[in-house]
This record gives C-alpha cells, structure tokens and sequence, in this order.
C-alpha cells in the first residue's frame, strides 16, 4: 500500500488524487492530516463511494477535504495522485490494506510530463463530476449521468 502517512507528513503542496473507493482508514486520515498542514488535498471519487455506509467520505468532507464524484461513467476505476504536479503515483492497486495482500502494481514515476498527462486526466473527470456535498445526496439517484438504464446494473 502507498505510504500515505509519509505523503502527508512530506513537504507537498498539491495533492490531485482519482480513486475508485474511499474508506480505508489509514489512507484517509493522511489526507486529513495533509489537510490540516495546508497541503491542497482534492479528491474525485467513484459514484459508487459515497452509497456505501464507511465509504469515508463523511470525515474527510468535515476535515474541508474537496470532493467531487464522477458519476458520469458507469466506473471511475482511475487510482492515481499527482503530487505538486512532478509526480504521479498510480497503478492497478487499490489504495486499501486490504489490496496490499494482492498482486498489484503501483508506479511512482517522477515525471514532470508524465504528471502533466495525470493531472489532464484528472481535470477531465473533474468537468464531468459533482460535488460531493453529503452522503444523502448521493443514495437516492444510483444512475449515473448519460449512461442507459438497461447497462447499469440492479
């Protein structure tokens, strides 16, 4: 698993993470506590996230972590950070204890162009998403934006 208590105690100022899922607790109070140290922590998360009761978003909007979920595909299954936009962590590995257990890969590759390649990416899904404002906002419309009824799943 990425080393997220080092990436928040680091000297970073810019924090651009996609993720498919919150809710690890360790990853996400890192990002709480980059928060607190001024470090600019925004997150676009998948829209499934904010339906799933520890999805972990709760604490980490009450921390003034900005969200955003993109809810305009039907799997937001980017996990990447670009970091002060020269360097970019990303891979195949969810960013949970639990994947740390699996066969996964995971790139910190310390690329100015490679970051500026993530962090267009990043802004992409960032035009196509919503705020995230609270958890019961999100679990009453399960459908994402411009994808038919008949291809989302039940």
């Amino acid at each position: 698993m990425p080393d997220f208590w080092q990436i928040s105690m680091g000297g970073f100022r810019r924090l651009s993470v996609c993720l498919g899922c919150c809710g690890d607790f360790l990853r996400d109070a890192a990002a709480i506590r980059a928060r607190r140290r001024g470090i600019d922590v925004r997150i676009i998360a998948d829209r499934t996230t904010p339906i799933e009761r520890k999805s972990g978003l709760a604490p980490l909007a009450e921390a003034g972590v900005p969200m955003w979920i993109d809810r305009s595909v039907r799997i937001a299954h980017s996990k990447s950070m670009v970091i002060d936009g020269k360097v970019t962590l990303t891979g195949s590995m969810n960013w949970t204890g639990g994947a740390a257990r699996n066969s996964e890969n995971l790139n910190l590759v310390g690329s100015p162009t490679v970051a500026v390649a993530y962090a267009g990416h990043w802004h992409q899904r960032l035009a196509l998403s919503s705020p995230y404002s609270g958890r019961e906002d999100w679990c009453h419309s399960r459908e994402p934006v411009g994808v038919k009824s008949e291809s989302w799943p039940r």
